[in-house]
């Protein structure tokens, strides 16, 4: 196929992943819209990808079939036999794998992220425990960070933008704010990520968290989770002068982080009232407030 018969489908292809991205991470799409619009599409596609391997285990009956899903990315993405590129595999003919290794390969970039993602994500398959509060945050790098990093390589036209401790401290805030929203979801598929050592500290009982049973330990063992969060977006701020201006728009999800903890805190850090809902107007107001000042 030539270059001119490929481009449609590869519009295609991007199409599709901004379409997941929209459907499944609007905030994430949301910050997308502040990048140059030359490079969104692939933006799309990295993210569309985090999002897909994310959302595995919450589509599977079992973990079985978790790892056949997994295993179906690598090989599309990483095939097995030394003498196959992953570009001569098309991704297997899936929009977003296709997507996926066209922005890999338009900004060479290194596959080993990718690679350490779809293995931090077996972790969701089970009912392993978290251990400790460094345990977790080394989750959010090898995940949430990890994409993070890899879109800022994009923004950067495929050069290093400097910026990885801020960029890693980002991902941290962002993925601690999604432990906090997703407890209630965890805690009815029998998982805990909360960390066994911030736990055992406020001495909460692992079986109410799992009962979805609200108590005065939970509560201090989560303000703890959102100070941490707060630490880490403060030290993302803090190194905003090392990462490259062109690839400072990765850290606009920062901007939910306060509105966020905020109504969290207001209501007692009660995670089984529902989810908590920061309006999209909002939500808009602080991205937009944030690219300013990037």
């Amino acid at each position: 196929m030539s270059q001119t018969q490929a481009q449609p489908a590869l519009d295609q292809d991007y199409a599709y992943c901004a379409e997941q991205l929209y459907q499944h991470d609007w905030d994430t799409w949301l910050s997308c819209l502040f990048a140059p619009a030359a490079v969104r599409s692939h933006l799309h596609a990295l993210f569309a990808f985090s999002s897909e391997i994310k959302r595995i285990p919450l589509i599977v009956s079992e973990p079985g079939l978790g790892e056949i899903r997994l295993q179906w990315w690598r090989d599309a993405l990483f095939p097995a036999h030394a003498s196959i590129s992953p570009f001569e595999t098309g991704g297997q003919g899936h929009p977003l794998a296709s997507a996926v290794l066209e922005t890999i390969k338009t900004y060479q970039l290194p596959l080993q992220p990718f690679q350490d993602l779809i293995e931090a994500h077996v972790f969701d398959l089970y009912q392993d425990p978290m251990l400790s509060v460094s345990d977790l945050e080394g989750y959010y790098g090898e995940t949430i960070a990890s994409v993070l990093r890899l879109a800022s390589l994009v923004l950067a036209q495929g050069q290093d933008p400097g910026g990885a401790d801020c960029v890693g401290h980002a991902g941290v805030a962002l993925g601690l704010i999604d432990l906090l929203q997703s407890l209630s979801r965890h805690a009815a598929r029998g998982q805990i990520y909360l960390p066994k050592d911030v736990i055992i500290k406020h001495q909460l009982d692992p079986q109410s968290l799992l009962k979805q049973q609200m108590s005065p330990a939970l509560e201090m063992a989560l303000r703890e989770i959102c100070d941490l969060a707060r630490q880490h977006r403060t030290a993302a701020l803090s190194n905003l002068g090392s990462l490259q201006p062109a690839a400072r728009s990765v850290l606009l999800g920062l901007a939910r982080v306060e509105p966020f903890l905020a109504r969290f805190e207001r209501r007692g850090c009660n995670p089984f009232e529902g989810p908590v809902t920061v309006p999209a107007w909002k939500r808009q107001w602080h991205v937009f407030r944030m690219s300013l000042n990037l």
